[in-house]
């Protein structure tokens, strides 16, 4: 039988809860490791304000992991640009496929997002027009 803590204002662990739902643990592991019943995380997550804390603090962890991501991109072109200009020749092939790799599909996520403008600019268009699609 799981224990039960409260956490001040009569929701039981819902900081390790939240965490753990944020995480991306199923209910069953994050029952057990935050010590509530299956039961109890399910009703939480029914609560409509719980699960958009949940969802909040998801896009806070994933907003951190892009965050730290983007600061290690730079180290990494200059670690392809080393390599890029290496003596040994399987490994400056390697680079020069990873950068020309990159490069399209940054490319293509570009032109796709553009794409993506254009049909919403559209859409709010025909929406202004009274118009449907």
């Amino acid at each position: 039988m799981a224990t039960h803590e409260t956490d001040g204002d009569g929701h039981e662990g819902e900081d390790a809860l939240l965490l753990a739902l944020a995480r991306g643990l199923s209910i069953a592991k994050a029952s057990r490791l935050v010590k509530l019943s299956e039961s109890t995380v399910r009703r939480r997550l029914h609560d409509v304000e719980f699960k958009a804390k949940v969802e909040d603090l998801r896009r806070m962890l994933l907003d951190a992991a892009v965050r730290r991501l983007s600061n290690l991109m730079l180290a990494a072109a200059n670690k392809l640009a080393k390599l890029l200009r290496s003596n040994n020749g399987p490994v400056s092939l390697g680079a020069a496929r990873s950068i020309l790799q990159f490069g399209l599909d940054t490319h293509q996520v570009i032109d796709l997002q553009g794409r993506i403008d254009r049909l919403e600019q559209a859409a709010e268009e025909q929406r202004a027009n009274g118009r449907r699609w």
